[in-house]
């Protein structure tokens, strides 16, 4: 019997693990020939339902948390990832390879990753439907709504500030932790450690780019001893102000969705590892795209779907590249 997703052709993220003649680099060239042990649970989903792994998306370089210098889409092994409505414009970060590919009508569609707004930013900035699930899931009919204007989410000020709200204390050591495990378990590769990276960048930093990119994040991120006193505390604060902040507006209110202009709400998102949709709403004088945004409680994404698509079908406002300077 064959799979629902038979003969569909997919382009995978660059930081997405695929167990086959791919690269896995992250855009970066100190990944480059490495091999990982097994495919990502996402891609063994894509492959047990027929689809076509057709290669590797470009992306910012180590899903952008390598450097604030970096430019959006830009990583050393890719080049510069370039929006295909205005060639000039921002594309956004982090999976803006993938958004870029499926709005340039180059493929059907594309896995991304998201911490903080690297889906919904890309699909936002590049004129696609782009999906963030529920923190967890891939690893494991609408026309009318009451409509609730002007909604205020408490303590969105601190949420929106990653130093204030404890985001990037808890995002510097878990990258860490996260990424020298990963290392250690790949069956090849030139790097072992984020120090090692560290250490092959700082090697090659006259090549390309390299020299005005910097590394700052990962020499923070090196700077951590794991998840310590001061990481737990950034955490709890985290979830006190997901509790007090977007859940409890959600239930006062019993919304189904919280619709907002562009990506703004991705930190919401984030820190309570809440879906979010984002589809094409309009572009501007300049023919740059620009998205709306639909977000939810956990488990919700069915509701969001539903409510996108019917905004969709009933604007069709998406309209084919230009590719103008």
């Amino acid at each position: 019997m064959l799979g629902g997703l038979h003969g569909i052709p997919v382009l995978i993220k660059d930081t997405i693990g695929t167990k086959d003649k791919l690269n896995t680099s992250a855009g970066s060239f100190a990944l480059l020939g490495s091999v990982v042990a097994r495919d990502a649970g996402v891609v063994a989903k894509l492959r047990q339902g027929g689809a076509i792994i057709l290669g590797k998306a470009s992306l910012s370089e180590w899903a952008a948390f390598r450097s604030l210098n970096a430019p959006n889409g830009f990583s050393p092994r890719g080049g510069q990832g370039k929006n295909p409505y205005v060639l000039s414009a921002d594309p956004c970060g982090s999976s803006s390879g993938s958004a870029i590919s499926v709005a340039a009508n180059l493929i059907a569609v594309s896995i991304g990753t998201e911490t903080d707004g690297s889906i919904l930013c890309p699909s936002h900035a590049n004129s696609a439907v782009g999906i963030k699930p529920t923190v967890g899931l891939t690893s494991r009919g609408q026309g009318g709504a009451t409509v609730f204007d002007k909604l205020e989410i408490s303590n969105i000020e601190t949420i929106s500030n990653a130093t204030r709200s404890g985001e990037a204390v808890a995002l510097l050591a878990e990258f860490k932790v996260s990424v020298n495990a990963y290392l250690k378990q790949l069956v090849v590769s030139p790097v072992r450690t984020l120090a090692d990276v560290i250490a092959f960048n700082q090697k090659f930093s006259d090549s390309e780019m390299n020299d005005e990119l910097g590394q700052e994040i990962f020499l923070a991120a090196e700077g951590t001893n794991g998840i310590g006193s001061l990481e737990k505390a950034a955490m709890a604060n985290l979830e006190q102000l997901t509790k007090d902040g977007f859940q409890k507006l959600m239930w006062d209110h019993e919304l189904d969705a919280l619709v907002t202009h562009g990506p703004g709400i991705s930190a919401v998102l984030a820190i309570g590892g809440f879906p979010g949709i984002n589809v094409p709403a309009g572009y501007d004088e300049k023919g740059v795209p620009f998205g709306i945004n639909f977000g939810g409680l956990k488990g919700t994404e069915q509701k969001l779907i539903q409510i996108a698509y019917g905004f969709e079908q009933l604007t069709k406002i998406r309209k084919p590249p230009t590719f103008i300077a």
